[in-house]
Parts: structure tokens; sequence; C-alpha cells
């Protein structure tokens, strides 16, 4: 029974690590292409998405900023949890309609890119998921 339990334990640890890991280098990677992460962009966003709370949904709100383009990361508790939401969450569509699901998830953090410009999405898109090249965006 001890082994078990123990075995829970590291398991859980592991769990959780992994999920520090996949933040830091998610929030290393905007740092890197320039972004700043916003303290109180976090909180202004997580006010607009209170309806995850009514229905016991628990997220964590990270926003990254560089000049007009803005990256919302949610992480959400499980990924599970998280991909219940996008298909059913109306408000969740809304925000990442017309863009690859796939290309917005990593683990369980969602993406959320506002840009005015396709090239901008594009860009968070690859930071967020550690592919971007800051070469490809050089001016000329």
């Amino acid at each position: 029974m001890k082994k078990i339990l123990t075995s829970m334990m590291v398991f859980a640890f592991l769990f959780i690590l992994v999920g520090c890991v996949n933040l830091d280098s998610i929030k290393s990677d905007f740092e890197e292409a320039g972004y700043t992460y916003s303290e109180d962009g976090s909180s202004w966003i997580s006010s607009l998405l209170t309806g995850f709370e009514e229905e016991g949904i628990s997220i964590q709100v990270h926003v990254f900023t560089r000049g007009l383009n803005t990256a919302i990361v949610l992480e959400f508790d499980a990924e599970k949890e998280m991909k219940e939401q996008l298909e059913d969450n109306d408000t969740l569509k809304g925000l990442i309609a017309d863009l690859d699901d796939a290309d917005l998830v990593r683990g369980n953090f969602l993406l959320i890119p506002i840009s005015l410009t396709s090239d901008g999405k594009t860009q968070m898109i690859e930071i967020f998921n550690g592919d971007y090249n800051p070469e490809l965006y050089a001016k000329s």
C-alpha cells in the first residue's frame, strides 16, 4: 500500500512539474521574441472569462504583448477539460474562429492570438509552438 501511495505522489509531482515546464517554455519563447508578460492584462482578461468559473472550470490567464500584438494563453487544469471546452463553449469557439485548433493547443494551454495582421497571428502561433525564427520576420 505504501508503494502505491508513493507511486501516486511521484506521478502527481511529475504531472505538476510538466505543466510548469510548459508555461516556463512558452513564457521564455515569447520573451525571447520581444513580448512582455502583462500582469494587468491577465487580470483584465480573467474578469471577461467569468463564464468558466460559473461552470466550475478553473483557468489561469497569461497575457503577452508586443506593440499591437497580444497573445492570450489560457492554462487549463487538464488537457481533457480544455478539449471539452473547445467543443462545447461558444465564446471560446468565437475567439479562435478561422484558426486551426491544432496550432493553438500545447498540452493544457490554449493560445488566442490577437493582431491586426495575419503575419502577427502567424508569428504568435509559431512562438507559442516553439517554431519561431526571427530571421523570417526581419525587415530588409
